[in-house]
């Protein structure tokens, strides 16, 4: 980008009464309030205002320097756009201490993490065995008696990445639900994502270009990490969609940073991959094979409590294991940062051990994943002192 010499007015209107003076052979009366000084002034406001928009405008010309809207508008006149958002969806249990009655929970009612900051609607789910479609005027689910908890799906009234929570965070009830006494997360909530941001959208802006030549492994995986933000994927070259060589065949295996991406999402991102996979050639949209972790761990702090700093190790960690993309290796080191990141009253991390669940497997060393089709997710992040 072209470097400019910028100044102020203040710099301008010395400069032009030092030419101005240079150029006239008697002394030039330039003292505040003058003709002069005012003619002076108001002339080096114009080109400081001149001075603003050339820089607006050698900034908003090149995709490297532009920002915000304008890198929007650089990448649309290319068929490109940015991810967008996505909301929070995952699970609560909703349970009673008392269930020899029934409780109704409807479609709409809220539910809130521990501190009241994050608020989560209860979806529909015709597929769950106690969904009533006459419940309320969308719907809702209908314990009968001797039922004591329910499990239904939320999304995160806020959309972006506010709403990933770890296992636990959410406990407290939005809404007032008769016969409903206690909610809970059991498993982390991590498939939230904010727009993509204007540095990942200049990266994926030359990855497009590299990409047109459609038929090619970097067009589809640009086109799938096109359709949202936060998709992670891996591409099985020659391997059918039960893991058998068959060439002529690809599988992509895809990730919303869940591990568990819905079936609609992967429905879009088969239309998008049919749209540049080369003629007569097969392929196939897959979810990840989810292995969970279980992670133990050690700090010591500087002062205080060590337990005071538990939560925030736990969240730390198991952000660092969810934010991992298919096929990658989960790393001792990765965890111990993302620990020692949390506070800076941490002086040391130790004794890390990752249990892999599903198989069973136990290992002190960085986990690799099983095969390039799976994504780890973290389990239960236990932390001592």
């Amino acid at each position: 980008m072209p470097t400019l010499s910028l100044r102020s007015v203040s710099q301008m209107l010395s400069s032009a009464a030092a030419a101005a003076q240079a150029s006239c052979a008697q002394l030039l009366d330039l003292s505040i309030g003058s003709p002069a000084r005012a003619i002076l002034w108001a002339t080096s406001a114009l080109w400081s205002w001149n001075q603003s928009n050339t820089d607006a405008v050698l900034q908003a010309s090149r995709l490297a320097t532009c920002v915000g809207s304008d890198v929007d508008s650089f990448v649309g006149d290319y068929g490109l756009s940015r991810a967008p958002a996505t909301y929070a969806t995952g699970q609560v249990t909703l349970g009673r201490n008392v269930y020899t009655g029934s409780a109704t929970v409807l479609v709409g009612y809220q539910v809130r993490t521990a501190d009241g900051s994050i608020t989560y609607n209860i979806l529909a789910d015709p597929t769950n065995q106690y969904w009533s479609a006459t419940a309320g005027t969308a719907g809702g689910y209908v314990l009968p008696p001797g039922i004591q908890s329910i499990t239904v799906n939320v999304q995160c009234t806020t959309i972006g990445a506010i709403g990933n929570v770890i296992a636990g965070a959410i406990s407290l009830f939005g809404t007032n639900i008769s016969g409903i006494d206690t909610v809970t997360n059991s498993a982390a909530i991590e498939n939230g994502d904010d727009a993509e941001s204007d540095a990942s959208l200049k990266l994926a802006f030359v990855a497009y270009l590299a990409s047109l030549p459609q038929g090619t492994v970097d067009a589809i995986i640009n086109a799938v990490n096109s359709v949202q933000a936060g998709i992670t994927c891996s591409l099985a070259n020659n391997f059918n969609s039960a893991g058998v060589f068959t060439p002529g065949w690809f599988t992509v295996y895809v990730d919303d940073g869940s591990g568990d991406p819905p079936a609609s999402l992967l429905n879009t991102i088969t239309t998008i991959v049919n749209k540049v996979r080369a003629v007569s050639v097969q392929s196939a949209v897959l979810g990840p094979n989810k292995v969970l972790l279980n992670i133990n761990l050690s700090i010591s702090v500087s002062s205080g409590t060590a337990a005071s700093l538990y939560a925030g190790v736990q969240q730390a960690v198991s952000a660092y294991v969810n934010s991992l993309p298919v096929g990658a290796t989960c790393t001792v080191f990765g965890i111990s940062q993302a620990a020692a990141a949390s506070s800076t009253l941490i002086t040391n991390v130790s004794a890390v051990n990752i249990q892999q669940t599903t198989p069973a497997k136990s290992v002190i060393v960085d986990l690799a994943a099983p095969t390039s089709v799976s994504v780890f997710k973290a389990g239960q992040v236990v932390v001592n002192s």
